[in-house]
């Protein structure tokens, strides 16, 4: 169980800190590939704030808790709240706003899975090793 709490810590990590890289090089392009635009400078603040130092902060902070034991329960806690609660925005816009584009629908599996798996494995006292 703890190596499979390691290997969620270190995917998500990764996907967590490159989303945030790439926000931050190319805002206009990541907003588009999601179906926002992000227009003047309040627009690229907000974005910026949230798609590139929120995601890549996260990202670095579950990599980091691989290397700091008192941190690791909290990522994986962390984690799994942090994706139920995208997958619950997913399936809530789902419902109001229609079935989102196929790469949205992945993203939402990739969440729902992470969540389960993350949670289940903080339940049963798995820390990554």
């Amino acid at each position: 169980m703890q190596k499979i709490a390691s290997i969620l810590l270190v995917l998500n990590g990764i996907a967590f800190a490159g989303t945030g890289v790439y926000a931050l090089a190319a805002p206009a392009e990541v907003a588009a590939s999601v179906g926002l635009a992000v227009n003047g400078a309040s627009g690229h603040n907000e974005f910026l704030a949230t798609f590139g130092g929120m995601f890549l902060g996260y990202g670095l902070y579950l990599l980091a808790a691989l290397r700091h034991a008192a941190w690791r329960p909290g990522a994986l806690v962390s984690l799994g709240v942090l994706c139920a609660g995208l997958f619950g925005g997913r399936v809530f816009s789902t419902v109001v706003h229609g079935v989102p584009e196929f790469h949205q629908l992945v993203f939402g599996a990739w969440e729902l899975a992470t969540a389960s798996l993350a949670l289940t494995l903080s339940a049963r006292g798995a820390t990554p090793a």
